[in-house]
């Protein structure tokens, strides 16, 4: 392995961390709306554009780096495609309690 896979490999990783967690975070956070039926907040919407912008950069830069990493790019899209299922099952309001 080269070094511009290794750095390609490290980017993939960090991408694919960076998503998950922030999607984790955003579950975590509005566990209570989501459990109630109330969906999720309009600001998760925002954050997940954001860290998917983010993200989706930093992915960018590793598949322009080594473009044979499959598995991680499907994992990768597979994270990203999580908070877009949640956001089309559940509603998306504005709560303040």
């Amino acid at each position: 392995m080269n070094k511009k896979q290794k750095i390609a490999n490290v980017l993939y990783w960090l991408a694919i961390i960076f998503s998950s967690l922030n999607f984790i975070a955003i579950v975590i956070i509005g566990w209570e709306f989501i459990i109630s039926g109330k969906g999720v907040g309009s600001f998760a919407v925002l954050w997940a554009g954001i860290y998917g912008t983010i993200s989706t950069i930093i992915w960018f830069v590793a598949f322009l780096l080594d473009s044979n990493k499959t598995k991680l790019t499907i994992v990768y899209w597979l994270t990203i495609a999580a908070p877009v299922l949640l956001f089309t099952l559940l509603p998306v309001k504005f709560y303040i309690e």
